[in-house]
């Protein structure tokens, strides 16, 4: 996925999280903080990412099931 920050003169590669449940185009995505918010087929997560998508951490929901 490709994101853009400035009107899409200019566009970053972002790797999407292995996590198939969900959709591979974020809802949102801030390059600053490495937040993404992807949805899928009703649910959303939350990732974020430091290495400008080569690693993703799941925030939300998290492994223990709580939503």
């Amino acid at each position: 996925m490709s994101e853009t920050t400035d009107g899409g003169k200019m566009w970053t590669w972002i790797n999407p999280p292995a996590d198939v449940e969900y959709a591979t185009a974020p809802q949102f995505f801030s390059e600053q903080s490495g937040i993404a918010i992807f949805g899928g087929y009703g649910d959303s997560a939350l990732f974020k990412t430091k290495n400008n998508g080569k690693t993703w951490t799941k925030l939300y929901p998290t492994d223990s099931g709580e939503k």
